[in-house]
């Protein structure tokens, strides 16, 4: 039985196709004509053809009749060939184009080299080669292969038809090779948890995790690759656009509800994001005036881990205090008294920055702030910004933390009843837990 052909889909206003807006914005800047090779249903030409003039040809290639005959209406010409074996100079006879194009197409070639080295030939004076291609050394496939796992899928970086993998060096290496200089190398960064890959950066040890995102390449999930015929006289230096911004990579969601009056809802939630291993950062919620607030509820995270809770403040648009929450024997305990889930409210740690520690226990933690409700009432009235200060210890501690609150040992460890029953309970701990889970975690 035929396996049925998969189509790579594409709309261009969202993440999965942000290396073709890439792409797209290169030829806009320096409109010409277009090759694209291996346009699949045409995701890109119909993008182009309502920004290009119609003077400017745009072609494509592609491996079968059904992706050929839904980008038909956005090409001047969609030759099928199969690009392994192509001979291009045959297929589009003298034209010669602006732009050659490979989109996320060279990975699955058995021997894309023979296919770089065509693609000079079909060139105009000043044309260029606009390559995609997905990183294999990007942070969140390394740390799945470090804990044994290579899984391929119908598409993303382990796509099950990639038949070879490149690093950023490994492909300018190969473009050398086949005659082209490369001018610039943009990274697609995105972080871990809107990728395919789910695990998480704590559950590595620290050393090893920091270690992995202070590398320069590991924050692209693809790399734009823009080049032209290593022949030709005065070629740019390799311009390169590498910003190893750990929060892009390393970091969790934040999320405060705002209560109307009818209760909590998505419809009034905001988000930031925090970063792992940043400690004291600031994470600020703005509101405009005559929002309606009851109560306020704050979601430290979209996943189980240690949490430091060091400051809130709430202030008003001409930044006047009008509530701060400080870590003392008194704030603690207000914390602990207040409506939680999915939340251990832990120790009080004192010292120079002292702070609450709490452990998230699952993927929906969460507490109500313990603000007066005529002063959260004030606040919306007036508009203002929330601040929290923060920080998510890089420790993979937690998992033992979390297994001790569950109760995992009945005969040492206290157990949890049903969640929703407990849903807003804070538990007693046996003598070994208090010492693990009130202890300092390993923070590397």
């Amino acid at each position: 039985m035929t396996e049925k052909v998969h189509l790579y889909e594409r709309r261009l206003d969202t993440r999965s196709s942000a290396s073709l807006v890439r792409l797209a914005t290169h030829i806009l800047q320096a409109p010409g004509d277009i090759l694209d090779l291996g346009m699949g249903p045409g995701s890109l030409g119909r993008y182009l053809r309502t920004r290009l003039h119609r003077s400017v040809t745009l072609d494509g290639v592609t491996h079968n009749e059904e992706e050929a005959s839904q980008a038909a209406g956005f090409y001047q010409h969609c030759w099928i060939a199969d690009l392994e074996s192509v001979d291009l100079l045959a297929l589009v006879g003298k034209r010669r184009y602006r732009w050659v194009v490979c989109g996320d197409v060279l990975e699955h070639l058995r021997n894309p080299e023979a296919l770089l080295v065509q693609c000079r030939a079909l060139l105009t004076d000043c044309g260029e080669l606009l390559v995609s291609i997905p990183n294999a050394s990007y942070a969140g496939l390394i740390a799945d292969l470090i804990h044994g796992q290579w899984q391929y899928r119908p598409e993303g970086l382990l796509d099950r038809t990639h038949v070879r993998f490149f690093t950023r060096q490994s492909f300018i290496k190969t473009l050398t090779e086949c005659g082209w200089h490369a001018i610039s190398a943009e990274p697609i960064k995105q972080p871990w948890h809107e990728t395919e890959f789910s695990r998480p950066f704590d559950n590595l040890p620290p050393a090893v995790g920091k270690y992995l995102l202070a590398q320069p390449h590991t924050h692209a999930y693809q790399w734009i690759i823009r080049a032209a015929p290593a022949d030709r006289p005065d070629l740019p230096t390799l311009r390169e656009s590498i910003d190893n911004d750990d929060a892009s990579m390393a970091s969790y969601v934040i999320s405060l509800y705002i209560d109307d009056g009818t209760g909590f809802s998505e419809r009034h939630r905001m988000c930031a994001l925090g970063t792992m291993g940043r400690s004291c950062q600031e994470i600020k919620f703005t509101i405009d005036a005559n929002t309606r607030c009851e109560r306020l509820r704050l979601d430290p995270a979209d996943r189980p881990g240690y949490w430091n809770l060091r400051r809130i403040t709430l202030t008003d648009r001409a930044q006047n205090l009008l509530w701060e929450w400080k870590p003392s024997k008194t704030a603690h305990l207000q914390l602990q008294k207040t409506e939680h889930y999915d939340i251990h409210i832990g120790s009080l740690e004192s010292g120079s920055a002292p702070f609450s520690r709490m452990i998230l226990t699952g993927s929906d933690p969460q507490f109500t702030l313990p603000i007066p409700p005529e002063i959260v009432r004030s606040w919306g009235a007036l508009g203002g910004t929330l601040t929290i200060t923060c920080d998510w210890p890089w420790s993979p501690d937690y998992h033992a933390a979390i297994e001790a609150i569950k109760g995992t040992d009945p005969s040492s460890a206290p157990s949890i009843n049903d969640k929703k029953e407990n849903r807003h309970k804070h538990l007693g701990f046996k003598g070994w837990a208090r010492n693990l889970l009130f202890g300092k975690p390993r923070i590397g």
